[in-house]
């Protein structure tokens, strides 16, 4: 994997160290909420799922732990929302705050208001979920960028080579969303509005795990984030939820 982070290191923040013990004893055949839900209560992360958070926070556990590397930031676009809605959330996990919240676009052709679809390929101009480590910025056509390196293989791992970044787009502004009742589509790329933009991304680059997360069960069946195929047990169950109810 190109440009990861060369500084490794060998310590958890109180916070991650926490997301790490992931929690949930079985009450009467139903697996108790894990304890890091009193975070996500901490956070008032409003209109963000707890779905997404608890999955999101599951697989960031698991890189850290694999890359032994503690990324400061987990960003989470949270696309079971519609794109008229603020769907990205950069939390901060050192001071267990939430850093920033605001629009994002997905690909044009994975749906209108809401992304449907999802694809690896070359060309399909589609977003594809899973996570990634936010790399190196550029200047490019958007002007500065965050380049992604997918890390669910079948799934987003052709990222770099798709060209999906992270970049500002005059169609991500909210003004779009009061004038056409969504925001525009990229070409597979996560776009965020302008306004802001650089100050957050020279945050966040080298130094985060991004999530894109849709109630797909495919996917987050699958995923060797989310997945222990050894115990057959995957992160779903301890969250009590099945492919016949949140997932599709």
């Amino acid at each position: 994997m190109k440009h990861i982070v060369a500084t490794t290191l060998f310590f958890f923040t109180s916070f991650s160290y926490t997301f790490l013990a992931w929690g949930g004893d079985e009450i009467d055949g139903k697996a108790e909420l894990p304890r890091h839900s009193r975070f996500y209560n901490k956070l008032s992360l409003d209109g963000l799922s707890y779905a997404s958070f608890a999955y999101g926070v599951a697989g960031y556990s698991r890189i850290c732990d694999s890359l032994h590397t503690s990324f400061r930031y987990l960003c989470i676009a949270d696309f079971a929302k519609p794109s008229s809605a603020k769907r990205m959330y950069i939390i901060d996990t050192q001071d267990s705050s939430l850093l920033h919240s605001d629009y994002v676009s997905h690909g044009k052709n994975s749906g209108e208001l809401y992304a449907e679809q999802f694809s690896n390929e070359m060309q399909s101009y589609k977003s594809s979920l899973g996570f990634y480590l936010i790399s190196e910025s550029y200047e490019g056509k958007h002007g500065y960028s965050l380049r992604l390196d997918g890390l669910d293989r079948g799934f987003n791992d052709r990222a770099r080579d798709r060209a999906i970044v992270m970049h500002a787009a005059y169609y991500a502004d909210s003004s779009i969303v009061n004038a056409t009742g969504r925001l525009g589509r990229s070409q597979g790329c996560p776009a965020l509005p302008k306004l802001g933009f650089e100050k957050v991304a020279s945050i966040i680059k080298e130094k985060s795990v991004l999530f894109i997360y849709y109630p797909k069960w495919e996917y987050l069946s699958e995923s060797v984030w989310l997945y222990d195929k050894n115990s057959q047990n995957t992160f779903l169950k301890a969250e009590g939820v099945s492919n016949n109810s949140l997932l599709k």
